[in-house]
C-alpha cells in the first residue's frame, strides 16, 4: 500500500491475514459485511493457534506507517459505510455477485480507507481482500460505483412515511416494510416487486472504543427490471425513493450527517 493520501495501489490479504490484523488492533467489532475466514484448513486446533501466531509475526514485521494508518482508521472510525450486495435472481450459494464493502475515516486527514472482499467458496467464506484509499470529498460517490450497476433511477414516486413492522429475530429486531406499503409509490417496491440485484448499506458514527455506544442507519436498495433503483432509508419516519447514481451518493451523505447529528445529541445529552 502506497504510503501517499491519493488512492493508492490496493494492499491484499488473504481474509485470514486480514482477521488476525483487525483482532491485533483490539478496536471495534469485526464488520459484519466480510467474512472472517476463508478456504485454509487446519489439520488441529493446535496447529491453527501455531500457524496463526506464526502468521501474525509475520505480518506486524511486515507493517508500514500507511498500513497501520489504514487498520487504525478500521478499527477506530468517526465514521463508517458498509456495503452489501448480490444477483437476487442466483442462489445465494452462487457467491460471484456477492459484493462486501466496508469503509472508514478516522478522523483525521483528506481520505477514507476501502476495503473489498471478492467472493469465496461460499456465503459464509470469504476471498481476497483488498486494501485501498479514497478521497474523502468523493467518498460516496465512490462507493456508489463498487455495487451493481444500475440502469437509472426508478419510475415510481417517492413515499416520506414508509409503513413498517418489526420482526424480533433471536436478540435484535429486524424492521421490514409492511404488505400495507401501496404497490403505487417506491416503498412498495420493497414488499410487493421482485429485485435483479439489492443489497444493504451501514452508516455509522463511532464506535464501541469510544466508550460510548455508536449510532447506526441501514438503508436498502434494490433495482426492479425495466424500471430502474430505489433506495429505502430505514428510520422513523421511513422515506422510499427512486434514485440514480448520483442521487443515490447524495442520499448515502445525508445519512452520514443525519447520524452524525444524532450522536452528538446523544453525547451531549449523555456527557453535557
Amino acid at each position: 500500500m502506497a504510503e501517499s493520501t491519493s488512492e493508492a495501489s490496493a494492499w491484499t490479504l488473504s481474509p485470514l491475514q486480514f482477521r488476525l490484523l483487525w483482532g491485533d488492533a483490539a478496536g471495534a467489532q469485526f464488520p459484519t459485511e466480510l467474512c472472517a475466514f476463508g478456504d485454509e484448513k487446519y489439520d488441529t486446533a493446535d496447529h491453527q493457534v501455531a500457524a496463526e501466531n506464526a502468521e501474525l509475526t509475520r505480518l506486524r514485521a511486515a507493517m508500514t506507517p500507511a498500513k497501520s494508518e489504514a487498520i487504525a482508521a478500521l478499527t477506530r472510525p468517526r465514521y463508517t459505510i458498509g456495503l452489501l450486495g448480490l444477483d437476487a435472481r442466483k442462489p445465494l450459494s452462487d457467491t460471484s455477485s456477492h459484493v462486501r464493502v466496508v469503509s472508514a475515516w478516522g478522523g483525521e486527514g483528506d481520505h477514507v480507507i476501502v476495503v473489498r472482499q471478492k467472493p469465496g467458496p461460499s456465503p459464509s467464506h470469504g476471498g481476497e481482500v483488498s486494501v485501498t484509499r479514497s478521497r474523502l470529498d468523493t467518498w460516496t460517490d465512490d462507493l456508489v460505483r463498487l455495487l451493481p450497476a444500475s440502469t437509472a433511477a426508478g419510475r415510481l414516486p417517492a413515499d416520506a412515511n414508509v409503513p413498517f413492522y418489526d420482526l424480533p429475530i433471536d436478540v435484535e429486531v429486524l424492521r421490514q416494510v409492511s404488505a400495507d406499503a401501496p404497490k403505487t409509490t417506491a416503498a412498495g417496491v420493497f414488499v410487493h416487486e421482485k429485485p435483479t440485484t439489492c443489497g444493504s448499506i451501514r452508516v455509522q458514527v463511532g464506535s464501541e472504543v469510544d466508550g460510548r455506544r455508536p449510532e447506526r442507519l441501514t438503508i436498502q436498495y434494490r433495482d426492479i427490471d425495466k424500471d430502474g433503483r430505489y433506495l429505502l432509508v430505514i428510520d422513523t419516519p421511513g422515506t422510499a425513493v427512486g434514485v440514480d447514481d448520483a442521487k443515490m451518493a447524495s442520499s448515502m451523505r445525508r445519512a452520514v450527517n443525519a447520524v452524525k447529528k444524532r450522536y452528538d445529541a446523544r453525547a451531549s445529552a449523555e456527557w453535557g
